[in-house]
């Protein structure tokens, strides 16, 4: 069983649409995008994804190439 903890609309300019969301592990957000689709009677897909955190890991912890002497 998944759960969906939070979404939050970022941004919308028809036909496109920006979430943030927050769920349990084991949920796929590629899914979870055509499932609210089919909910609003329309189709859809997830061009972009990113992930920002899991478990203790956050993208604000995130280390660049150029941290590790790599520059191009």
């Amino acid at each position: 069983m998944i759960e969906i903890y939070s979404l939050e609309l970022l941004a919308y300019e028809y036909p496109k649409l920006k979430i943030r969301t927050h769920v349990s592990s084991g949920t796929y957000i590629r899914t979870l995008a055509v499932d609210i689709s089919e909910k609003l009677g329309t189709g859809a897909y997830c061009k972009n994804l990113r992930r920002t955190k899991i478990a203790d890991y956050s993208i604000d912890q995130a280390k660049t190439l150029a941290d590790f002497g790599i520059t191009s």
